[in-house]
């Protein structure tokens, strides 16, 4: 398989997302700030370079930088109706940001607190913000209301999801051992009692379940939370540990990967009768996830990488990979050997492109 890039020359782990209609891409991207005619993260980092947005359409495939300014951002993400990004600024607040002018708003501002991380919701109406005085509170991007959801949690390592039809959120925070559920159309918080804090979670499509996973000394278990009753079950225990959930578009089945001692394995669990399918096994993927199901739920993407995270050497191997929701064969379609791991995957429709 062969792929090719679309735009070149983006520095700076650059942030991404894809539109609502999927065809238009928000992205950063480092530029001289300076002017000493060098561009680099180094550079960004001492000051001299900064980040603007820049948008990219399929359709026709232009590319025009909306900001000039060098905005102190982070988390662009499209708002309601795909006209605006909405992003957050750690000093300053949370702002929107035409794409059609490229007139920007201060929707919220916190002057005596800053921004962890911003997590818009999937219709773009609301903004869930995590700040560092330990309170997480969601915003309306169109009014700008501010509401304290939770001063419980907060600050550092926050795990968060929002549900897809964007009437739950979930919050998970391990360092404090604490899982709060919220129903943003009553703001009613619920505190998970008796459960560990999680990081590997996924909400099923239609809204209805959460997958997430509860870890013991030498084994995982797979639970699952019934949003009806609030009634929670176990649905797998394996030796190992859980990790990478991700459900298929028709909620029919759940991917993970399982690793255990040296080896992972890519499992997809049949929710109708509870049945674990394994794809694929190996021995040297210490990196493995599953970014991705195709929109007809029969192929999985993954992602193996031989080394370490963070300490691979000169002799890795690792690649994006696609096999069938019912096993066979392995193909290659991104060959990422010493280079960055990828991320931001999006699977894109066809488009007619002039």
């Amino acid at each position: 398989m062969e792929s090719s890039p679309i735009v070149n020359e983006i520095i700076g782990w650059p942030y991404i997302s894809l539109s609502p209609e999927k065809t238009t891409f928000v992205y950063t991207n480092l530029e001289d700030r300076n002017g000493d005619g060098h561009v680099s993260f180094e550079g960004y980092n001492r000051g001299f370079d900064g980040p603007n947005l820049f948008v990219y359409s399929r359709k026709d495939g232009s590319l025009t930088r909306i900001t000039s300014d060098f905005p102190i951002i982070f988390n662009p993400e499209w708002g309601a109706g795909g006209q605006t990004i909405l992003y957050g600024q750690s000093t300053y607040g949370l702002s929107s940001i035409s794409v059609a002018d490229g007139v920007s708003r201060l929707i919220a501002s916190f002057p005596e607190d800053q921004i962890t991380w911003t997590d818009v919701s999937p219709d773009g109406r609301l903004v869930a913000l995590n700040l560092d005085s330990i309170q997480i509170s969601i915003v309306d991007t169109q009014t700008g209301e501010v509401t304290q959801i939770t001063n419980e949690i907060g600050g550092i390592g926050v795990e968060r999801a929002w549900s897809p039809d964007s009437k739950w959120l979930i919050l998970s925070q391990p360092i404090t051992n604490q899982i709060f559920l919220v129903n943003v159309e009553t703001l009613t918080v619920s505190p998970l009692a008796g459960l560990d804090a999680f990081t590997s979670f996924a909400w099923k499509p239609d809204s209805r379940q959460l997958a997430f996973v509860q870890d013991t000394l030498e084994r995982s278990n797979l639970m699952s939370l019934d949003l009806t009753d609030l009634s929670i079950r176990q649905v797998l225990s394996v030796p190992g540990n859980i990790y990478s959930l991700l459900w298929s578009p028709d909620g029919l089945q759940l991917a993970m990967a399982i690793s255990d001692k040296e080896e992972v394995t890519l499992g997809v669990l049949d929710t109708e009768n509870n049945s674990l399918r394994e794809l694929w096994q190996n021995e040297e993927s210490r990196r493995f996830y599953i970014p991705a199901w195709s929109p007809d739920g029969e192929w999985l993407l993954f992602f193996r990488g031989r080394g370490l995270p963070l300490s691979h050497g000169p002799d890795d191997e690792a690649g994006l990979y696609l096999i069938h929701q019912s096993g066979g064969e392995v193909y290659m379609i991104l060959d990422t050997s010493n280079t960055s791991d990828p991320y931001g995957f999006f699977w894109l429709p066809e488009i007619q492109v002039p």
